[in-house]
């Protein structure tokens, strides 16, 4: 099996309550927002399958792994941001949004950790969640370092 190339988590957004998301998204099954809830919200695993550099930046596209279903994205990589739309298959996630997922981060230098917003656009009306994003070699770097200390 092949590592993912980042690793990350999304979370629900704190002020929205889970019985007014399912009351507002009717687009979402609640065993969507039953799923995130539980979990606090959602760990996912991405795969690059293709990178195109064009000038700074890097066309990615993939897929997501994560605890709603399958995904599919595609988006820019840059020095310090990821931008990228996620769209589930259909039929293979299970209540899952319907619509593209945008997400967008900047990269803290000295965490190498990506943080930023992603939006539900497609839904009634649009929310957004905050999320957090690392690859996984600066995962690995930084577990390695610990083993030597």
């Amino acid at each position: 099996n092949r590592k993912p190339d980042f690793m990350g988590n999304f979370m629900l957004p704190e002020d929205i309550e889970q019985q007014k998301i399912r009351e507002r998204h009717g687009k979402v099954s609640k065993e969507f927002y039953k799923q995130l809830a539980e979990s606090g919200g959602g760990f996912f695993s991405m795969f690059i399958e293709k990178k195109e550099k064009i000038g700074n930046l890097e066309k990615i596209s993939g897929k997501i792994s994560d605890n709603v279903g399958e995904a599919v994205f595609n988006g820019e990589l840059g020095k310090d941001f990821i931008r990228f739309t996620k769209k589930y298959y259909e039929g293979f996630s299970t209540g899952a949004p319907d619509y593209e997922i945008y997400y967008e981060a900047i990269l803290d230098s000295s965490s190498r950790l990506f943080s930023g917003k992603y939006t539900m656009k497609g839904s009634k009306e649009p929310w957004q969640g905050m999320f957090i994003l690392q690859s996984t070699e600066s995962i690995i770097e930084k577990a390695f370092h610990l083993q030597k200390n």
